[in-house]
């Protein structure tokens, strides 16, 4: 929840820091621990960017960048085994075809928060894990604790170019453009 300090009150700043305040009971003593925000009209902007982002965005493969650079790395690795480089490219762009129509009979929606996640790992912000499965990119968290406003506005740049060569460059002729766009939500 986020308030604002006017005179001697802390008032909500937005209507859904409005609601979560009224969930509470009247007259009974709470504790906080208070925090400056980092820049919540910077932290807003770049919702706002990643919510136009995850608007433009119209999944095209349901093949992930892992499981085709894995295709690729077998093939490469057939390849100096003496199989021919024609026969591998044939069949592992029918494999990939044959798995992503496969998937296409799989119930599946759109997640902002798993879009998020991969725009996040895309710009670099991301931990390696160890995980039954084998290695896995775990996103970074973005909360007030764990990156000043200097480490914040870096992310925003980062996450801006990734938005901007995925998705937007086709929309906006230029990034200026887009800024203007984005300049309503700060």
């Amino acid at each position: 929840m986020i308030l604002i300090r006017r005179g001697d009150a802390l008032y909500p700043a937005e209507q859904s820091d409005l609601e979560a305040l009224r969930k509470l009971k009247i007259g009974v003593e709470l504790r906080g621990d208070v925090k400056q925000p980092r820049n919540y009209h910077f932290h807003k902007k770049l919702f706002a960017l990643l919510n136009l982002a995850f608007g433009y965005w119209k999944p095209e493969s349901l093949i992930s960048d892992v499981e085709r650079a894995t295709v690729d790395k077998l093939c490469q690795f057939m390849q100096s085994q003496g199989v021919s480089a024609e026969s591998l490219t044939e069949l592992s762009g029918a494999f990939l075809m044959h798995l992503n129509n496969h998937r296409q009979n799989i119930p599946a929606e759109r997640s902002f928060d798993c879009f998020r996640e991969y725009v996040t790992i895309k710009a670099g912000y991301f931990d390696t894990v160890i995980t039954p499965s084998g290695l896995r990119r775990i996103a970074r968290s973005i909360s007030y604790a764990s990156m000043d406003d200097t480490d914040f506005a870096e992310y925003y740049r980062q996450i801006l170019n990734v938005c901007w060569q995925l998705y937007l460059h086709s929309v906006y002729q230029n990034k200026d453009q887009l800024a203007e766009q984005l300049l309503q939500f700060e």
